[in-house]
């Protein structure tokens, strides 16, 4: 089967031309490189509806693997995974492993001195509610997971904005589940 691969791009700040999209640029260059053809990218604002419908038309298009970027802080815009729950009509839950990696992310930043506390507050405990069935891929750059969703016969790759977390998370966790497609 060949692999069709949508790119979603999350973010209001990127469709208010606040942030440059530099991370779709560098997705799309490392995907070339492993010989793999992007064959769309769209840009939608944080909401659920929104991202919902993104990746239904991604999917109804003939996609089978589709990044989002952007969307999975923990802010309350941040609504990515929720998102991507409506698209299938999932219930989100808290999910441990995610949140051991926003625990473990947090206590080392704050031990660093990266910030006051390590407190695993609402917020920060949101990045670890995942749609059902989706597992978490480690970050060890920033607190939010990425998260991987096989659903379908598709797999959705959600990474966060930030692009040194983004570009981590894909070149520590996702080119292994690359090389085996």
């Amino acid at each position: 089967m060949t692999t069709q691969i949508g790119i979603l791009v999350i973010g209001n700040e990127i469709l208010d031309g606040i942030v440059l999209d530099t991370n779709s640029q560098w997705l799309i260059n490392q995907l070339k490189g492993l010989n793999f053809q992007v064959t769309e990218k769209m840009t939608v604002r944080d909401e659920l509806p929104a991202i919902s419908k993104a990746i239904r038309r991604m999917l109804s298009a003939g996609a089978n693997l589709i990044f989002t970027t952007g969307g999975l802080g923990p802010t309350h815009d941040d609504k990515t995974l929720a998102g991507v729950a409506m698209a299938f009509e999932l219930p989100i839950e808290l999910n441990d492993e995610a949140l051991k990696i926003v625990t473990r992310q947090y206590t080392d930043l704050h031990q660093r001195g990266v910030i006051e506390t390590g407190e695993i507050t609402a917020p920060r405990r949101k990045m670890a509610i995942l749609p059902k069935g989706a597992q978490p891929l480690d970050n060890r750059v920033g607190g939010s997971p990425g998260v991987v969703l096989d659903i379908e016969g598709a797999q959705i790759i959600s990474l966060p904005g930030v692009p040194g977390e983004l570009m981590w998370i894909f070149d520590n966790q996702i080119l292994s589940l690359l090389k085996g497609r």
